[in-house]
């Protein structure tokens, strides 16, 4: 049985935020939340990405598969170490595999950027994966 939400454990260790949607993004993608109140995937490895998740929407009762479209209010959360995240990952990942950001708010192993994570799980493709923040 899949997990229904995307913060795990350590919910207290979570700042929640809401920003607009500069496009499509799913829950448990790493988020760029911009100053001027855009939320957008994060795009690449990147050295300067947050430690920030879309969350689901339940307040409306929508789940972890129902995306938010471009101008959608988006609910995200920046979480410190410790935390527990159902994440999307680009492709096969390790349990014990460090992660950092990929391409359109997926998780991938690392290469170049800041390590956010470290998978919990084996996954053997793309899709989510529970990972714990670094």
């Amino acid at each position: 049985m899949s997990a229904k939400t995307i913060i795990l454990k350590a919910a207290e260790l979570t700042v929640r935020k809401e920003g607009i949607a500069g496009g499509t993004i799913t829950p448990g993608d790493l988020v760029d939340a911009l100053p001027n109140g855009a939320v957008s995937r994060q795009g690449a490895a990147d050295a300067s990405a947050q430690k920030a998740f879309a969350l689901e929407r339940d307040v409306t009762g929508d789940d972890i598969d129902t995306d938010y479209a471009a101008n959608d209010t988006v609910m995200y959360a920046l979480c410190s170490p410790g935390v527990e995240v159902n994440a999307n990952v680009g492709g096969a990942i390790t349990a014990g595999d460090i992660l950092e950001s990929g391409a359109a708010g997926i998780l991938q192993g690392v290469t170049t950027g800041r390590q956010i994570a470290r998978a919990i799980e084996t996954v053997a493709g793309a899709g989510r994966c529970k990972v714990e923040v670094l």
